[in-house]
Formats: structure tokens, C-alpha cells, sequence
């Protein structure tokens, strides 16, 4: 017959079990279970308090200790009527051991990990004084396993939330520079003034639950205080998400960034894909889309007008944002308007729009500064790509923005490129001089006009057999027609649009040249 102790533990593998669901990366949860007990944690602190260029020695020791003595009373709350098992340990100290290893050596999370341990520390007093009054009653241990597991969501909470900032292997504070880290630090301080709004509700379900600590407590009781827990958290995570969605949705629409979302779609709509296959299987194309290559981060499909350049980048879009976040630009004469802030402005909100941790990082970040400092912005940009992982950025038509505009995206986008290790920069546009004269040195090229003409080839091809099949029916017509158009791609020459050599070489075919020309190898955006 099942004991009590069995029920514990069976409490306390389900505890085990959320708490790894909630962390999400199982890297995270081993290394958790790798600490086999307080003594490591004591063992770190005291290391860190004696190494005086250590952030945590210098700034939180002092404020640590009461939590550390609440956290030693509460696991021995637990011996005193159940076996622990090494793994239930690990789960008492291997998180905060962790957090402190993280966060050592950056001020800002240091303190965070401190003030988060406080919020806790008080809770945990008041626990361990109440337990050991009622501990031989079997309804208040199913109070304790409730209090660990509401311990565990704190930990959870605040795990997940620091290995994104802190980590060594993909931590944001850990792939900036030193000269670079002030503004890093400002981004993780906006963050964690949000994340702290998730962490007071776990705090109020454990102060509900210590008063739950009493000899006439019910099963009944403990079930309807597990329900309204799962139901608080619940509660707050939505309400947290709709306020800032909703900040975000006005910032958005005050800013107005242009998202090109429906250009994107036009074109993707309207493209042969014969017409840009062969981009996917170019070298210097595969090369710049490998992350780890970082002797091409910058790609520069350049070429005449007409040659298909839009299309291309609308391809290549298409084709990264399977896999990858990719950030775009569509510039063109129907937005003469458009400047270097507000290509970085859409691709920030770009960034943002699919990211609830990113989106917290915007809707905190000066409004005004965002609206009329193109340094802030792209600085702000910067943070938001740094904790993104890899990441693609492709400006299509940069030839079409003001000279002095487009010298200063450019600037701005390899300020950028400089601290984020994992960004892959496109850009598409004519042969304008003072662009290639900042791309030549160090972007990988691509000669559209000269690499395309297979693919204009096919596309004449498709559309000559479409456009017979509907307006001649006789067999001599169309064996000439097929003569005159032979080899088409090589009579252009790569020197003129299919258009313009339509126009000149077949004027005697005016309906075949009006056919070309409504639907001709995407040639009505360069």
C-alpha cells in the first residue's frame, strides 16, 4: 500500500517534470542537475566574494545571504519526513547556482539576480517558521510540495529570462563589447522591469500559500489554491501580453513604419521561378547565406535597370524566411520619402512584430529618440539583432534613395554588423557610384544581367508556348515565330531590358511585343 512519503515524491516528480517543460531548453535543466548541493552554491559565493574584480563580490553578497539561509531552511523542512533524492536537491540550489555563474560578471544582472532572490527570501521565512509548527500533518506537506512547485516557477521564470541575456553560448550580454555593454545593459535593464511584473504573481502564490500553513487545512483547500495558482499565472501572462501588444500597436501606428509585407507578396505573386532558381544555386549566394561564414557577410546583387533585381531579392527573402528571421526594405520612386531612420525603423518593427521578448525592448525605448535620432534607432536595432540569433537584412533598390540618405544607411548597417556576429547583410541595386565605392572592398558580388540569361531564356519559353496556344493555331506561324525568338537571352546581350529588344527586333509581331511586355521576365521592378 502506497505511503505517504510515496505520494510526496510522486508530488514531487510532477513538480520535476513542469519545472523542465517551463525551462524549455534542456541544455538549461542539466545544467541544473549538475549541483548536488548547497555547499556549491556556498562554495561560488565565497569564491566570488574574495575575487575583487567580481561583480557579484563587490555588489551582492551582503543581500544574498538572507535568501541562501530561507533556501537551506526549506529543503531541511523536507528531511525531516521524506528521503530527498539528489535530483530534488538539484532543484532546490542548481538554478540559483546557475543564475549567480551567468550573471557574475555583468553589474546590472547581478543585481537583478539579487533583487529577484529578495522578493523570494521573505516568503521563505515565513514558510520555514510555519512548516516546522504543523510539519507531522500530511494535508500541510501537500502545502510544501505546493510551495515548491511555486518556487520552481519562480525559477523557471527567471532562468529562461537570463540564459536569453546572460548565458555564455548564446547570452546577449556575453556577445557584446566592452564598448557596447552600457547600452546592452540598458536594454536587460528595461527587460527585467517587465519580466519582474511575471515574477510578483508567483511571489503572491507563495504568500497565499504559506497561509495555508495551519493544522485544519483540507485537501479541498490545497486543490482550489493549486487551481487559482495555475489561474493567477495564467491571468498574468495574458494581461502582461494585451498591455503590451497594445503599447506596441500604438507605437507602431504613431511611427508608422512601412513593413512591406503586400510589396513582398506582389512580387512573389508575379515572379517566374525559373526566373530566379539559378540564384539558389550560386556560389557566392550560398556562401553569404551561411552564418558561420564570416568572410561574407555582405552580398551585393548589383546590375542594369531591368534586369530583375527586385525579384531576386524578393526570392531571396522568400527562401531565408523559411528558416531564418529575414528584415527587408523595398525602396522605389513611389516612396521618394524614404530615408536611412526609415528603412531602420521598419526594420525594427519587423524584428519586433513576430517577438514578444523584442517588442518589450521597443515599447520601453524613448519614443521621441525613435522618431528623429537615426543613431538611437540603429543602435536600438543593434540590441534587438544581438538577442535574435541569426539574422538577414536585404535593402532592395538602395540606388532609389537619396545619396545622402543611403550613405548613412550604410553606415549605420555596418556599425551594426561590427557586434552582431550573425547577421547577413544583401543588398540590390544599380551600379551607382558612391555605393559601390563602400561595398566593393568588402561585400561578395553578383552581376545580375550577366548571370540571368538561362533564366530569360525560360521564362520566353513558357510564355511563347502560353501565348501560341491561345492566339496561333497554324504550325508554319509557329515554327517562325520560334526561329525569330530563338536564343533571345544572348541577342539581348545582357545590354538592354527583354522589353526594349522586343520593341526593336519584332515590331512586325505587335501582339507577341504587348504580351511581353504585360507579363515579361519581371522586368517592371528593377
Amino acid at each position: 500500500m502506497p505511503t505517504a512519503s510515496d505520494f510526496i515524491n510522486a508530488d514531487f516528480e510532477i513538480a520535476r517534470r513542469r519545472f523542465k517543460e517551463s525551462v524549455g531548453d534542456p541544455d538549461i535543466y542539466e545544467k541544473v542537475l549538475q549541483t548536488n548541493g548547497s555547499d556549491e552554491v556556498t562554495k561560488l559565493i565565497k569564491k566570488a566574494q574574495e575575487d575583487a574584480a567580481s561583480s557579484l563580490g563587490m555588489r551582492g553578497m551582503g543581500r544574498l545571504e538572507p535568501f541562501i539561509l530561507r533556501l537551506k531552511d526549506f529543503a531541511c523542512v523536507f528531511e525531516t519526513y521524506v528521503q530527498i533524492k539528489p535530483d530534488l536537491l538539484a532543484l532546490i540550489w542548481g538554478p540559483i547556482r546557475l543564475l549567480l555563474l551567468w550573471s557574475s560578471e555583468y553589474y546590472e544582472a547581478v543585481d537583478s539576480v539579487v533583487d529577484a532572490t529578495e522578493m523570494i527570501a521573505q516568503a521563505l521565512s515565513r514558510f520555514a517558521s510555519m512548516a516546522s509548527l504543523f510539519n507531522e500533518n500530511q494535508a500541510v506537506r501537500s502545502v510544501h510540495v505546493l510551495f515548491l512547485q511555486d518556487i520552481l516557477d519562480f525559477y523557471a521564470a527567471v532562468l529562461k529570462f537570463f540564459g536569453k541575456w546572460c548565458s555564455p553560448a548564446r547570452g546577449l550580454l556575453s556577445r557584446v563589447r566592452d564598448k557596447v555593454i552600457e547600452k546592452a545593459e540598458k536594454a536587460f535593464e528595461i527587460a527585467w522591469a517587465a519580466k519582474k511584473k511575471e515574477l510578483r504573481v508567483v511571489i503572491g502564490n507563495l504568500e497565499k500559500h504559506t497561509r495555508l500553513l495551519k493544522n485544519e487545512v483540507t485537501f479541498l483547500e490545497i486543490e482550489e489554491a493549486k487551481k487559482a495558482r495555475d489561474e493567477a499565472l495564467v491571468k498574468s501572462i495574458k494581461d502582461d501580453e494585451k498591455q503590451e501588444t497594445q503599447k506596441f500597436h500604438g507605437l507602431r501606428s504613431r511611427i508608422a513604419p512601412v513593413l512591406y509585407d503586400k510589396e513582398l507578396d506582389r512580387l512573389s505573386n508575379t515572379c517566374h521561378s525559373g526566373g530566379v532558381n539559378w540564384l539558389f544555386r550560386n556560389p557566392e549566394f550560398n556562401h553569404w547565406l551561411d552564418v558561420s561564414k564570416r568572410d561574407s557577410t555582405w552580398l551585393w546583387l548589383h546590375g542594369i535597370l531591368g534586369a530583375g533585381k527586385t525579384y531576386l531579392a524578393a526570392a531571396a527573402i522568400n527562401h531565408i524566411k523559411k528558416s531564418n528571421q529575414v528584415l527587408f526594405v523595398f525602396a522605389s520612386q513611389e516612396n521618394p520619402d524614404e530615408t536611412a531612420l526609415s528603412s531602420i525603423q521598419t526594420l525594427m518593427f519587423q524584428a519586433a512584430t513576430n517577438n514578444a521578448a523584442l517588442r518589450t525592448v521597443l515599447v520601453e525605448a524613448s519614443e521621441r529618440e525613435l522618431q528623429g535620432n537615426t543613431k538611437y534607432a540603429a543602435n536600438l536595432l543593434k540590441s534587438l539583432l544581438m538577442s535574435a540569433g541569426p539574422a538577414y537584412i536585404i535593402i532592395d533598390g538602395l540606388d532609389e534613395i537619396e545619396e545622402i540618405e543611403r550613405q548613412i544607411l550604410l553606415q549605420q548597417l555596418q556599425m551594426i554588423c561590427k557586434d552582431c556576429k550573425e547577421l547577413k547583410v544583401l543588398i540590390s541595386s544599380r551600379d551607382v557610384h558612391d555605393i559601390e565605392r563602400v561595398l566593393k572592398p568588402n561585400a561578395k558580388g553578383i552581376r545580375v544581367d550577366q548571370r540571368n540569361g538561362g533564366a530569360i531564356q525560360t521564362y520566353v519559353n513558357d510564355r511563347l508556348k502560353s501565348w501560341m496556344a491561345e492566339h496561333c493555331d497554324d504550325i508554319d506561324s509557329q515554327s517562325e515565330i520560334v526561329r525569330l525568338l530563338a536564343d533571345l537571352s544572348a541577342k539581348a546581350g545582357g545590354k538592354q531590358t527583354l522589353v526594349e529588344w522586343a520593341r526593336h527586333r519584332h515590331t512586325n509581331m505587335p501582339a507577341l511585343t504587348i504580351c511581353v511586355e504585360k507579363e515579361c521576365f519581371f522586368m517592371h521592378v528593377s
